[in-house]
C-alpha cells in the first residue's frame, strides 16, 4: 500500500497542478469555458489518454484567483477496460493575488469532491499507471533556485484541505485480487509552513478474496516544512475495525495504532518513527473462541529507501502471555531483503498457550512446560534463517547452540544439558491390554516423503538424556540426512556404567524403507538396562554384545517381523534374582526319588558365572546355535531361539554336573558329577520356566549302564576282549598281578544289575 499511496498521493499532486493551470489560463482569458477544448488537448498529448471537462468552469478574479470545475474524467490506460483512470465530481481552488507581488503563496481552502480512482495490474504485471510514472521519471531535474529567485517555499500557506467521498479502487489480473477504499473524507486545516496543523481521515476498507470489509479512521498533528524538504507526524491515532466473510480465516479485528512521531524527507527516502504502539483483539477460526489480545511497540524505526535499510529498536510483541523482544537491522530492502539482530522470549507457560487453543495433551508430568524461554542471534535472507548463540530454556533443561536453514540445508550444533523426555510422553495406563502399546507402537508409519525431502545435518550432545525408562549420558548424535537416506553417525552414549556405540541407517529412498543397524555394548550394567527395557529386576552381571541387523517395512511393526543379522553376547558376574536353578534341579531330583522337597534359600537366586552366545536373527527370531553358561555346579550348552515379537524364549540345553566339593557332598546330587542333564527353558521373556528333564537324563544312564553289563557279561563270557573296556588295564611289570587285584575289586554282575534298579526306582544308593 506505500507504493499505491505515492501514486494517490502523485495524482492529487497533478491534479493539483492542474488546478493551478487552469487558474493561470482563466486568468487570462476571461472566459474559461471557451478554452476547455484546449485544456482538454493539452493533457491529451502530455499524458497520451483521453480527458475530459465534464462540467462548467468558474473563475473569480479578484481579491481571490478562484476557480471552480464540475466533472472530470481521465481515460484508462491502453489494454485496460475501466471506465476512466480518475474521475472527480467537482474541485474548487483559489489562490490570493496581491501575496504574489511580495512573492508569496497563499492559497485558499482546496476542495476536492468525488475523487474515483481506479489501480489496475493485467495478467502479465503491466500497470495502468506506468506510463504516467515513467514520463515524470524522465523529465529532467528542476534548475536549483537561487537565494532571492522565486517564491520563498517558507511563506507559503494554506487555507486548508478537504477530501470528500473518494473512492480508490486496486485490481490485481494475476490472483483475481481487489482491494477498495470507499467514502474516503480528509480534512487538513489551515496550513503554514513549519507549525503543527490537525489532520483527520476516515474510510471504508474491502478485500475480495478472502472476503474482508472495515472501517478506519485518524487523525494526526501534520508539520509541512518545503523550505527544509520535511514533513513531520506527530500524535498519530488510528482506529481499525475489520470483519472477515465465511471463507476468512480472520473473523474479526479491532485495533489501535499510535505513533508518536514520524519524521520524512521530502528530498530522500529517509523516514524516522518513534514510539510506535499498536494493539488489538483479533478473532479466527484457529484461536481461542474468545479471540487474542496483541500488543506491539517499538521505540524508534529508522528506514531509508534510497539506501535500502531499516533499523528497529526495542521491538516488543506480546500475545496470550508470550512476549518477544528484539533489535533488528535489514539491508538490501529494494532487492534480497536481509534481516539480522537479537532476540528474546522471556520465561512463559505453554501449556497455557496449549490450554488456549485447546490442544489436548496429558504429560506424565503434570509440571513440564510451564516455564519455556529463548534467546539469541538471527539472520534472515530470503529463504534462509540461521540462528547463533542460540539459548532454549524448557523447564529444568537448557540447550544451547546453533541452529538453522541454510541453502535449503538444515544445520544444527547444539548441547543439552540434562533432559527426561519420559516427562512429555503421555502417561502408561495401567489398564490397558499388555499388548496394546505394542500394537499401536508397530501401526506407526515410516514418513518416507518426509524423510526424502529432509535435507540436514549437524550434531547434538547431551549430558544425560532419559527415554523410555533408559538413561544416557555423554550423548553425542551426528545426523546426516539428504534424498531420503538418513544416517546417525557417529552415535554414542555411556549407558549403566558401560558405553553404547552406535551406527543407524535409514534408507527411504526406495519403494520400501531400509533399516541398517551397526550397535555395540560394552561393559553395561544388566539389572538397570533390563529394568528399562522389559520391567525385568531380577537379572544383574555385566554385558557385552555386538549387534548387525537390518529390517524392511513401512511401518514399525514390519520392520520388527523383518528383523534379520546376527549377534554376539557375553555376560559376567550375573545372577538372577528370583530364579534357583539350583533348587528346581534338586526337587525334581527329590521328586524322583521320592523323596521330600529340598529347602530353598531365600532368596531364590542363581548365579551366573559367564555367559557367551552368538546367534542370528531372521524375521524377528534370534536363533542362538552357540550357546555356553557357566553357573557354580552347572556347565550349560545349547541352542535355542527368542521370539521379539512375541516376546518369548524357548532354549533347551544340557546341563554338565561340574566336579566340585560341594557337589559331593550333597546327598541328592552327589552321584551325578560328570552327568548331563537335558534343560528346557521356555515361556515370557521376563518370567521364563526352568524346567529339567530328568526322564531323559535316567533313560542315558540306563543305556550307559546296560553298555557296561553287556560288555561284562562278554568278557567273562570270553566274547568281548579286556581291551574293548573303556578303562584298559594297568600296563607294567606286574600287569597280571594289577588285573587280578581289579578282578577281585570290581563289582560282580548281580551287584551292579541291583543297584542299576535302585536307581531307576528312585533308591539313594
Amino acid at each position: 500500500m506505500g507504493r499505491i499511496g505515492k501514486i494517490i498521493a502523485l495524482v492529487l499532486a497533478a491534479l493539483f497542478v492542474l488546478v493551478v493551470v487552469t487558474v493561470l489560463l482563466v486568468a487570462l482569458f476571461f472566459d474559461p469555458n471557451d478554452y476547455k477544448d484546449r485544456i482538454e488537448a493539452a493533457v491529451e498529448s502530455e499524458t497520451g489518454r483521453s480527458f475530459e471537462i465534464a462540467g462548467d468552469l468558474e473563475l473569480r478574479l479578484f481579491p481571490w484567483l478562484r476557480v471552480t470545475s464540475g466533472e472530470m474524467r481521465l481515460g484508462d490506460a491502453e489494454g485496460f477496460d475501466a471506465e476512466h483512470f480518475a474521475r472527480i465530481e467537482g474541485m474548487a481552488a483559489s489562490l490570493r493575488l496581491l501575496p504574489l507581488l511580495q512573492r508569496r503563496v497563499e492559497i485558499g481552502t482546496v476542495r476536492l469532491v468525488g475523487l474515483d480512482l481506479n489501480l489496475a495490474v493485467d495478467a502479465d504485471g503491466r500497470t495502468n499507471w506506468d506510463d504516467l510514472v515513467d514520463a515524470d521519471d524522465d523529465a529532467p531535474p528542476p534548475e536549483p533556485v537561487e537565494p532571492g529567485d522565486g517564491f520563498d517555499l517558507r511563506d507559503l500557506s494554506i487555507g486548508g484541505v478537504e477530501v470528500r467521498n473518494a473512492n480508490v479502487r486496486y485490481s490485481d489480473a494475476r490472483d483475481g485480487q481487489r482491494y477498495t477504499l470507499d467514502d474516503i473524507d480528509l480534512t487538513l486545516d489551515a496550513v503554514r509552513m513549519g507549525e503543527p496543523v490537525p489532520l483527520q481521515f476516515s474510510a471504508r476498507f474491502t478485500q475480495a478474496l478472502p472476503e474482508m470489509a472495515g472501517e478506519v479512521d485518524g487523525r494526526m498533528r501534520l508539520t509541512l516544512d518545503l523550505a527544509d524538504g520535511r514533513v513531520q507526524v506527530a500524535r498519530l491515532r488510528v482506529d481499525l475495525g475489520i470483519e472477515g466473510g465465511a471463507a476468512a480465516p480472520l473473523r474479526a479485528l479491532d485495533g489501535r495504532l499510535e505513533i508518536d512521531d514520524i519524521v520524512a524527507g521530502l528530498a530522500g527516502g529517509a523516514v524516522r518513527v518513534s514510539g510506535l504502539h499498536l494493539d488489538g483483539r483479533a478473532r479466527a477460526d484457529d484461536l481461542p473462541a474468545d479471540g487474542v489480545t496483541a500488543d506491539v511497540r517499538i521505540d524508534r524505526v529508522d528506514f531509508d529507501g534510497d539506501a535500502g535499510t531499516v533499523a528497529v529498536q526495542a521491538l516488543r510483541v506480546a500475545a496470550l502471555d508470550l512476549t518477544l523482544e528484539a533489535d533488528l537491522e535489514g539491508e538490501g530492502l529494494g532487492n534480497t531483503p536481509r534481516l539480522s539482530g537479537r532476540f528474546v522470549v522471556p520465561d512463559f507457560s505453554a501449556r497455557g498457550l496449549l490450554d488456549a487453543f485447546e490442544v489436548d495433551y496429558t504429560p506424565a508430568d503434570e509440571g513440564v512446560l510451564r516455564r519455556v524461554g529463548a534467546e539469541g542471534r538471527f539472520a534472515l535472507a530470503g529463504e534462509d534463517l540461521r540462528l547463533d548463540d542460540f539459548m532454549l530454556r524448557l523447564d529444568d533443561t537448557r540447550l544451547d547452540g546453533m541452529a538453522g536453514r541454510v541453502n535449503g540445508r538444515i544445520v544444527f550444533d547444539l548441547d543439552v544439558d540434562d533432559i527426561d523426555l519420559d516427562r512429555y510422553l503421555p502417561p502408561a495406563d495401567d489398564e490397558a491390554p499388555e499388548d496394546e502399546g505394542s500394537g499401536d507402537l508397530d501401526a506407526v508409519e515410516i514418513p518416507s516423503e518426509l524423510l526424502r525431502d529432509l535435507d540436514a545435518e549437524g550434531e547434538f550432545r547431551v549430558g544425560r538424556v532419559r527415554l523410555a525408562d533408559l538413561e544416557f549420558t555423554d550423548l553425542v548424535v551426528a545426523v546426516r540426512a539428504e534424498n531420503g537416506d538418513v544416517r546417525l553417525n557417529p552415535l554414542g552414549a555411556s549407558l549403566y556404567e558401560g558405553r553404547y556405540i552406535g551406527d543407524i541407517r535409514l534408507d527411504a529412498r526406495g519403494d520400501t524403507p531400509r533399516l541398517a543397524l551397526d550397535e555395540r555394548v560394552e561393559g553395561v550394567q544388566l539389572n538397570p538396562l533390563m529394568l528399562a527395557m522389559f520391567e525385568v529386576e531380577q537379572l544383574t552381571g555385566r554385558i557385552d554384545g555386538r549387534f548387525s541387523l537390518g529390517a524392511t517395512g513401512h511401518t514399525l511393526g514390519e520392520m520388527r517381523t523383518t528383523l534379520n543379522g546376527d549377534m554376539a553376547v557375553s555376560l559376567d558376574d550375573a545372577a538372577w534374582t528370583g530364579v534357583d536353578i539350583w533348587h528346581q534341579i534338586r526337587a525334581a531330583r527329590a521328586q524322583l526319588q521320592g523323596r521330600s522337597a529340598p529347602q530353598r534359600s531365600d532368596p531364590p537366586r542363581t548365579e551366573i558365572t559367564e555367559l557367551q552366545a552368538t546367534a542370528t536373527v531372521r524375521d524377528g527370531i534370534v536363533r542362538s546355535e552357540e550357546f555356553l553358561a557357566l553357573l557354580p555346579f552347572l556347565r550349560m550348552t545349547g541352542t535355542g531361539e527368542i521370539n521379539l515379537v512375541s516376546a518369548e524364549l524357548d532354549y533347551r540345553l544340557d546341563a554338565q554336573f561340574l566336579d566340585r566339593p560341594e557337589l559331593a557332598r550333597d546327598e541328592l546330587m552327589g552321584e551325578l558329577r560328570g552327568r548331563t542333564l537335558p534343560l528346557r527353558i521356555d515361556g515370557a521373556l521376563a518370567s521364563p520356566r526352568v524346567r529339567p528333564d530328568f526322564g531323559a537324563m535316567v533313560t542315558g544312564e540306563i543305556r550307559d549302564r546296560a553298555s557296561d553289563v553287556v560288555r561284562d557279561v562278554g568278557e567273562r563270557l570270553g566274547i568281548t576282549r579286556r581291551r574293548d573296556r573303556d578303562e584298559p588295564p594297568p600296563e607294567d611289570e606286574d600287569g597280571d598281578e594289577a588285573e587280578a587285584e581289579a578282578e577281585e575289586e570290581r563289582p560282580s554282575t548281580e551287584d551292579r544289575v541291583r543297584r542299576l534298579l535302585d536307581r531307576i526306582g528312585g533308591g539313594g544308593g
